[in-house]
């Protein structure tokens, strides 16, 4: 008799964790030309210039900067901090520098070699 809720028990308990893994996992995607840098997937393109994106995004935050979320994945993508000021925040990996500035509701990725 106890067997079915558990069973139904471990059955949700699965489907969140596997739903946990394949939205953090997948909801970046990775920019051809900035070196394959992690922007989020719901960020929505307001404007591209060479060397320059900027997009509307509603999890960004001029005082919070940009979620724990993001971080990890940035670093899990082996982008390293070399310097931060303001809510500008340069990163680097394999030669290639990008500048991340965060601002409400706003990113803007600044490819600078």
């Amino acid at each position: 008799m106890v067997k079915k809720p558990l069973i139904a028990l471990l059955g949700i308990i699965t489907v969140i964790i596997i739903g946990y893994f394949v939205i953090a996992n997948i909801s970046f995607v990775q920019i051809q030309g900035y070196g394959g840098f992690p922007i989020p997937k719901d960020a929505e393109v307001i404007k591209e210039e060479e060397n320059v994106i900027e997009y509307n995004w509603s999890k960004a935050s001029e005082e919070q900067g940009i979620p724990k979320r993001y971080q990890k994945e940035l670093k899990k993508e082996g982008w390293e901090v070399e310097w931060r000021e303001g809510s500008a925040t340069m990163y680097e990996k394999n030669g290639k520098k990008v500048v991340l500035i965060c601002s409400t509701d706003y990113l803007s990725i600044n490819l600078t070699e």
